[in-house]
């Protein structure tokens, strides 16, 4: 892989967390307090052209909770049955983002 193709690939994720943090929190300020689904989270990164796998959602999500930026609402057996809300740290850097 490239240099050029290394960042292209780093500014993607960049990217896809950044619309995963926005959708957690806009069901935050929006929604019933019960979290976001991985198939919400996809349909939020689809609406904004992002053309990507479960399972590199599944990556994000993983990548966004162990930053503490997103934790799981209840634990269940499957991660597609999951739900996501987003943290007090996440909402400071959704909010150090601008929305």
């Amino acid at each position: 892989m490239t240099i050029r193709e290394q960042q292209q690939a780093h500014e993607r994720r960049e990217l896809i967390r950044t619309i995963i943090l926005r959708v957690c929190h806009a069901a935050r300020v929006g929604g019933n307090g019960l979290g976001v689904s991985l198939g919400l989270i996809e349909r939020g990164l689809q609406r904004d052209g992002m053309n990507i796998l479960l399972e590199e959602i599944e990556a994000e999500v993983g990548y966004l909770a162990g930053k503490g930026w997103i934790e799981p609402v209840r634990k269940e057996n499957t991660p597609a049955n999951r739900r996501w809300r987003i943290t007090a740290a996440g909402i400071d850097e959704a909010e150090a983002e601008g929305f």
